[in-house]
């Protein structure tokens, strides 16, 4: 039983939930960030300013209980890599250019519903560690309004189906281990 205790506590470091629409609902696997390439899923912590922000107008990070490499739970963002580190970034009207070249679906709210503007980065080159996130949902709070942000993990999606039916055959060992009598001990009458 406890060997389950730990494969599920390591496990929970491993898994976040994305309940934003900017990238697909649901459950993330999150592995070591090496290679990353234009495109791939990353979790990026979220810059203390930009989640003042994010957090005074009700935009959402994804949903965990615990510190990812030392990132508050409630700024971890899961995006695609829209500029990997040395590229340089450029926000305009136009929407965010990487190296000089404007990218597809990257133009800017100009307000919130409410009226506020959305903050803009300067240009930028992309420090090591880092990375430029973006989402193709036009409300997605990412790297438009803020930067650059650390790089946490690479992101791949799993279907909820899976992770539940995981639930379910962890809880069912476990209760299946409760039940099966140790060596030696005479079984329980009932």
């Amino acid at each position: 039983m406890l060997y389950l205790v730990l494969v599920a506590v390591a496990l929970r470091g491993l898994i976040v939930r994305n309940v934003t629409n900017s990238e697909p609902l649901g459950y993330y696997l999150l592995l070591p960030a090496i290679q990353l390439r234009y495109g791939d899923l990353v979790a990026l912590c979220e810059p203390q300013p930009a989640h003042a922000f994010a957090a005074a107008h009700h935009f959402s990070a994804v949903r965990h209980d615990f510190p990812i490499d030392g990132c508050p739970e409630s700024r971890v963002l899961i995006k695609a890599v829209w500029g990997l580190p040395g590229d340089s970034m450029r926000v305009t009207d136009a929407g965010v250019s990487r190296n000089g070249m404007l990218l597809h679906h990257s133009v800017l709210l100009p307000n919130l519903p409410d009226g506020t503007p959305l903050p803009t980065p300067p240009p930028a080159i992309v420090p090591p560690g880092e990375a430029w996130g973006g989402s193709q949902a036009a409300k997605s709070f990412d790297s438009r309004y803020f930067g650059p942000a650390r790089t946490l993990a690479r992101a791949r999606w799993i279907p909820a189906w899976i992770v539940d039916v995981t639930i379910l055959a962890v809880l069912a060992l476990g209760g299946a281990l409760l039940r099966t009598p140790v060596e030696g001990t005479p079984p329980q009458s009932t």
